[in-house]
Order: C-alpha cells, then structure tokens, then sequence
C-alpha cells in the first residue's frame, strides 16, 4: 500500500538541492519534469552515485568491520542531516511545523483504516 503523496518527487527534488554542498551525501539533482505526457508520471534526473544497498539489514556475508562501517556511516549521516539549518537551505517552509510524528501517525492511521482485516473467531481446526 502507497499514500497519494508516497512517490512525491515534486518533493524530493529541493529537498536534495538544498542539502547540495551540506555534509549529507546526496546526488545532484539536474532536472525535474512534472509533464505527465513524458513518460506518464512526474520524474527526476540526477547522478549516478557508486554505493551498496543491503537488503537485509543483519547485512550476513559481511565482516564485523564492513557492518560496523556502515552503521557508523548511517549514524554519521543522520546526525549531519539533525544539524542541517533548514532557514539556512531553505527549507523553513519544507513541511507543516508542528509535531511531525503525531501527523505521520495520524496520515498512517486513517490511510490504513479501511484496508484493516477483519478478526476472525480463533481457527482451532
């Protein structure tokens, strides 16, 4: 299940501007096309970065120093992105102010709430 706003990129592209040049690795953005004729959805052109995604976050087949590297590198990484000044970068106006979790809590619940399973009795069979 996807929310409306799920696949944004309308979004996503200053938001990656703005943090060009920051200490948060980001791939440059070249362009934005939000002309649905294109290629039937609004998309982006960026770079090409080398990296490794990891599926399995346990990251198995890996050396204690390769996922200690990677963990320290996330950690890094977010705490840059804590210290990002969004007046600064120009993203003050990015989002709603106010408390982002009671929101996203909020948007999940009530987006959720129709796809909800029924309970069933206990199946002993």
């Amino acid at each position: 299940m996807l929310l409306k706003s799920a696949h944004a990129v309308d979004r996503r592209v200053p938001c990656a501007k703005a943090l060009e040049g920051s200490k948060v690795p980001v791939a440059k953005m070249h362009l934005l096309c939000e002309d649905d004729s294109v290629i039937g959805s609004a998309f982006y052109v960026m770079d090409f970065l080398d990296g490794r995604n990891f599926a399995d976050p346990r990251m198995e087949g890996e050396s204690n120093a390769t996922r200690t590297g990677v963990i320290d590198e996330m950690n890094r990484v977010l705490a840059e992105l804590h210290m990002v000044d969004i007046d600064a970068v120009g993203l003050s106006d990015y989002g709603p102010p106010g408390n982002y979790f009671e929101r996203q809590v909020g948007r999940w619940s009530n987006s959720t709430a129709p796809r909800r399973p029924r309970t069933f009795p206990r199946w002993t069979g």
